[in-house]
């Protein structure tokens, strides 16, 4: 009988198999018998079908630290459904604010609550129904518990670079949670600057930060406010001309809880390699200052040295000339003495780095004669001289012709 049951006769026993949820008064089936001698009688037969007990729900409770899932069982039998009740409506989840969200799941037929970050105690309980396929039921409850979870981890970090370079360690952040640096007077910070050593900054991690929505946080610390772990970047920028191992920088993280873990961050700084000095050389002539432009490391200095190797902004090489730096720019010029030419001695120059480091090398001048003689004012004044004596000759020669012309008769004797 179609939402009823089935009907089955083995030998003289007739069998009803109720369908799961039918009670009542089933259709009845009718029967005969026929005996040896060929004779009938026909009947019925009429099962009832009465409920069975009705389900029973139990209270739930589970205990969990932190954020961690919890779920406690239920026993469901065939035919039986379960679902979370809010204000009598049958719903998916539950959620209590601040506190977390219950569900139910039927694949694994627990009772499930997922805490959010930051709570401890007991969370208020969802009502939840078991319901049979005799649309019997009954209600119960689950109370999840939630307690701290272990303390954050705050590691140790190192980093070494070259020079100026910045240094970047990875810190993690719990969830939910912050991370600041601390100063000298125990205050959280996210910067410091440590006179004529360098400069800290502390940031979330992009990753992080993509995934983190603003929130407000306690003054000098950086937050994360997103419910997965995160990590923090702190970085260290060196004052050039610093070098060596900084005193480690202490840093803190705080959960959700409150809870609190301590280390430190210590940079290392490495010298860069020394300023490059190659030699230098120039060539011009005697009427022209010649001049070479010399690299001054950032931070640094330069100097020429005189014979005696003392440090000086001015050399003079007897009957050549005159080296002259100068300081601010790296320039370097030298002034030939009259008549000189040729190969001057060179001077010895040194460069000192914002690391003290120093190199040395050379500048040589080589002075050619000059080529006033056939271009420029050499050129104007030939012309002039030429033009003078052009003009001389030309004087000369009118004056001859006016004494010839006016020369007095010469008398011949004998004649």
């Amino acid at each position: 009988m179609a939402q009823q049951g089935t009907y089955t006769r083995t030998g003289s026993v007739l069998t009803f198999t109720p369908v799961k949820g039918f009670a009542g008064v089933a259709t009845p089936a009718g029967y005969r018998i026929t005996d040896s001698q060929g004779l009938t009688a026909a009947s019925t037969y009429t099962p009832t079908v009465t409920r069975p007990a009705p389900p029973h729900a139990v209270a739930k409770t589970s205990t969990g630290p932190g954020t961690a899932a919890q779920s406690a069982a239920v026993d469901v039998p065939d035919g039986v459904t379960v679902t979370l009740l809010d204000g009598g409506s049958a719903v998916s989840t539950v959620t209590r604010s601040g506190e977390g969200t219950y569900g139910w799941s039927g694949t694994d037929q627990r009772l499930t609550f997922n805490p959010v970050a930051g709570f401890v105690g007991v969370a208020g309980s969802v009502a939840y129904r078991v319901t049979d396929a005799y649309q019997q039921h009954d209600d119960s409850t689950y109370t999840a518990t939630v307690t701290k979870p272990p303390p954050p981890a705050a590691p140790d970090r190192t980093t070494s670079g070259v020079g100026v370079t910045p240094q970047t360690a990875t810190l993690p952040v719990p969830a939910s949670g912050s991370i600041a640096l601390i100063d000298a007077n125990g205050n959280p910070t996210t910067s410091l600057f440590i006179e004529a050593k360098g400069a800290y900054t502390l940031t979330l991690a992009p990753a992080t930060a993509a995934a983190a929505t603003a929130t407000a946080a306690a003054a000098g610390t950086v937050p994360n406010p997103s419910q997965q772990a995160g990590n923090a970047l702190v970085t260290f920028t060196p004052v050039l001309g610093f070098h060596g191992q900084l005193p480690p920088v202490p840093y803190m993280v705080t959960d959700a809880y409150g809870q609190t873990a301590n280390a430190t961050y210590t940079p290392l700084v490495t010298i860069p390699g020394p300023p490059e000095t190659p030699s230098r050389t120039t060539t011009g002539p005697v009427d022209e200052t010649r001049t070479a432009q010399l690299a001054v490391p950032s931070g640094g200095s330069i100097t020429l040295l005189d014979a005696r190797g003392r440090m000086a902004t001015l050399v003079r090489i007897p009957g050549q000339g005159t080296y002259i730096l100068q300081p601010a720019n790296g320039k370097i010029s030298f002034v030939a003495v009259n008549g000189f030419t040729g190969h001057a001695k060179a001077v010895r120059y040194r460069v000192i780095d914002a690391y003290g480091q120093t190199a040395e090398s050379t500048y040589a001048a080589n002075v050619v004669p000059s080529m006033l003689a056939v271009t420029g004012l050499g050129l104007v004044n030939l012309i002039l001289v030429g033009a003078s004596m052009i003009s001389t000759g030309a004087a000369l020669v009118g004056l001859g012709s006016r004494r010839r012309d006016t020369a007095a008769p010469v008398a011949v004797a004998g004649r």
